[in-house]
């Protein structure tokens, strides 16, 4: 039996998963399936699929593997123990563009979004942890 360290910041998943088709810079998402990510995500947020009061985020699946050799670093070290399964970055959404685009806050340093990464809006709150 493997078992896993998981953190939970009492962030709850929902709708559907997104593709980023387009970004610029290290916060700024551009299109999500091929659509302004205002479009795409504007309905979600006022919809029924949203699970309660609290703030909404976009969660980033990422893979933890690291591209380097592994170093002796706590962050390695943490992205080793996952075992290479996708991860997910919660992160703050901070407003649209007047043109639609996404203004979130910035992944990790060194590692930017990037067009393929999935996306997944989660509701972030004391009652979901």
């Amino acid at each position: 039996v493997r078992l896993d360290a998981v953190v939970c910041q009492g962030a709850v998943p929902f709708g559907p998963w997104l593709t980023i088709t387009g970004v610029q810079g290290d916060h700024l998402i551009t299109s999500l399936n091929g659509r302004s990510p205002e479009e795409v995500l504007r309905p979600l947020l006022h919809g029924p699929e949203v699970p309660g009061e609290g703030h909404s985020m976009a969660g980033i699946f990422v893979d933890p593997t690291p591209d380097h050799q592994l170093q002796a670093s706590p962050a390695s070290l943490a992205e080793a123990a996952l075992g290479g399964r996708p991860s997910c970055l919660v992160r703050p959404m901070h407003s649209f563009t007047p043109t639609g685009e996404l203004v979130l806050s910035p992944l990790t340093p060194g590692r930017p979004y990037s067009v393929g990464m999935q996306l997944q809006l989660h509701c972030f709150s004391a009652e979901h942890a």
